[in-house]
């Protein structure tokens, strides 16, 4: 007799009646059945009333192709938003050399506009994070590869490079201002981990 307990052997019979048990466990509750009568007429009275088949239910295969397109189409949103936001957040970063010395540099010689180009790009970013979002709750997994999080880490540092060269204007050569580029770094980090779009490192 073993020593597994009725209710597990129980619990395994509509397993072993739909055919479905692996053949330990055939023997298992075979060997159970033939010591316990009541158990056995119970297993012949459920082998007697099989369930039903499940039906799919109708409409099913139209949702999956809604969800599969709807999921197509934010990955391509996401795709020319990052495209588009990367390069308007670069535009304050332009530059013309002469002479082998910078004589033109938009967040310097224009930071009215540059400060314009970068309210754009912020508007794209945000544009970008909510698509981010919208993926994120369709249960696709983060990336695990090292090229995703350096895009994320680059992408924020680029973009914070392009502040500080703005701010420079006004608060001149100050040390605070390094700091800008690594924290958008870590910041776009965090809000790419919070949104699924790179795995979460182990704390």
């Amino acid at each position: 007799m073993t020593s597994v307990s009725k209710d597990v052997v129980r619990d395994l019979l509509p397993v072993y009646l739909a055919g479905e048990a692996s053949n330990d466990t055939k023997v298992l509750v075979e060997d159970f059945l033939a010591h316990d009568p009541e158990l056995r007429d119970q297993a012949a009275a459920q082998g007697a009333n099989p369930l039903p088949p499940l039906s799919r239910p109708e409409g099913m295969e139209s949702l999956e192709m809604a969800t599969l397109d709807r999921t197509r189409r934010l990955l391509s949103r996401k795709t020319w938003l990052f495209a588009s936001s990367l390069l308007l957040s670069l535009i304050p970063m332009s530059f013309e050399v002469k002479g082998g010395k910078i004589v033109y540099l938009v967040a310097r010689d224009q930071p009215v506009a540059a400060i314009a180009w970068l309210v754009v790009a912020l508007v794209g970013w945000i544009a970008y994070l909510s698509t981010c979002r919208q993926l994120s709750a369709t249960g696709l997994q983060p990336s695990r590869k090292w090229g995703a999080r350096f895009r994320w880490a680059l992408t924020g540092t680029l973009f914070g490079t392009s502040i500080m060269l703005v701010v420079w204007n006004w608060a001149g050569n100050a040390v605070w201002l390094r700091a800008i580029p690594p924290v958008c770094m870590f910041i776009a980090l965090r809000l790419g981990e919070h949104w699924r779009q790179i795995e979460r490192r182990a704390r």
